[in-house]
């Protein structure tokens, strides 16, 4: 078990120094601040509920609520539901907001490959055409091909139950620019 506490809006990993550096090295989960380990929410989430690993002073839905109170209203419910989704399918799952997105995604540990993937977060197709070209000249820029997700849902989702994650419907592209010649 990994034993995690949370301090001032932060989640840190109190686990010896060989667990802290196993779950950072060979698993790519939260990253070094001297000689603590910092966990995002979503890495502790998912942690905690999918792999049962997390040894921390709240219930499930303590955490859900502390998780979600870090993040806008339903927004977390969201997004750790696409962390979730591409986590599960074993890709390293970092944030991406320094390269205008939600996500990046990783292939392999961050130490050893650029990530692959940006990922952005839509609320609806609607305005497809113009987040997929604002994604292919990020990505275009950057050099990683970009997904652009939806979350389906139903109207009336209680973002605050953890179990509406499970209600979810991932959709997802992979937009790519193309050179013609």
């Amino acid at each position: 078990m990994i034993d995690v506490s949370y301090e001032n809006s932060i989640f840190f990993i109190t686990s010896s120094i060989t667990i802290r550096n196993e779950l950072v090295q060979k698993f790519a989960f939260g990253r070094m601040l001297g000689e603590k380990c910092i966990l995002s929410a979503y890495e502790v989430f998912f942690l905690y509920d999918v792999c049962k690993s997390v040894n921390i002073s709240f219930n499930r839905k303590e955490l859900w609520d502390i998780c979600s109170g870090l993040s806008q209203n339903g927004i977390f419910a969201r997004n750790y539901s696409v962390y979730r989704y591409y986590r599960s399918l074993l890709w390293v799952v970092r944030d991406g907001s320094v390269f205008g997105c939600e996500f990046v995604l990783y292939h392999d540990h961050p130490e050893v490959v650029h990530s692959s993937f940006i990922v952005r977060i839509l609320e609806n197709w609607d305005n497809f055409e113009n987040e997929a070209l604002t994604i292919t000249r990020i990505g275009w820029f950057l050099k990683k091909r970009g997904i652009l997700c939806v979350v389906k849902h139903t109207d009336n989702i209680d973002y605050s139950d953890p179990d509406s994650v499970d209600l979810f419907e991932i959709e997802s592209f992979i937009v790519k620019r193309v050179k013609f010649r």
